[in-house]
């Protein structure tokens, strides 16, 4: 449940190899492995349990393997969600529910959709300071005040984390597949990071 097409599309235009996996037995062999998502948590974690993938997805986390989560990729590496159930659990921070008034009293718009600027923290490289990415979410996760937020967001008054970073393990609360040239340029900055592409 992603935008798979999307993502393959941008890859091959940055020149980086992928293919869909639907085999857990075959996931071991690539470097790296992307996590998208579009839909239900609930309904993502209970796929990815009952489809064999959990066992080899946490041992592929641990053993530092590449692993990008995209939307509700990123939201099920967190470790539950209030849209239902436990997720991954390799991120010590949840997923909630934006709320439908503000701190104002005022109406929010859910979900948050649409071109937002983010904020990046912790002295990571990852984006420029004009970049702006694509969003629609009605969920979001707050890790503001811990070394795993990687980049921030602000909608309806409310923090979010719009990425999350632990060693090899990224998560991305936009659709840089979404994101014309912002989301070209992160992902060649992130497949340069972790050694896949080779950008002069």
């Amino acid at each position: 449940c992603g935008n798979i097409a999307s993502i393959i599309n941008m890859l091959d235009y940055i020149g980086v190899k992928s293919c869909i996996i639907d085999d857990p037995s075959k996931i071991r062999s690539y470097h790296s492995i992307i996590l998208p998502g579009v839909g239900n948590f609930k309904y993502g974690m209970e796929k990815i349990n009952a489809s064999g993938f959990r066992d080899v997805l946490d041992i592929m986390a641990l053993n530092n393997h590449h692993i990008l989560g995209i939307c509700l990729g990123m939201q099920l590496m967190t470790r539950s969600s209030e849209e239902g159930g436990e997720g991954l659990g390799w991120f010590e921070c949840e997923t909630r529910k934006f709320p439908s008034i503000d701190s104002k009293n005022k109406k929010v718009l859910v979900p948050h959709m649409g071109w937002d600027h983010i904020t990046e923290v912790n002295g990571k490289r990852f984006f420029g300071n004009e970049d702006k990415f694509y969003f629609v979410h009605s969920y979001y996760v707050n890790a503001e005040g811990t070394l795993e937020e990687l980049s921030s967001s602000n909608y309806g008054g409310l923090h979010f984390s719009s990425a999350i970073k632990k060693g090899n393990l990224l998560g991305v609360q936009f659709h840089p597949e979404k994101s014309h040239i912002y989301g070209l340029e992160f992902f060649k900055k992130y497949f340069t990071e972790i050694g896949i592409l080779n950008v002069t």
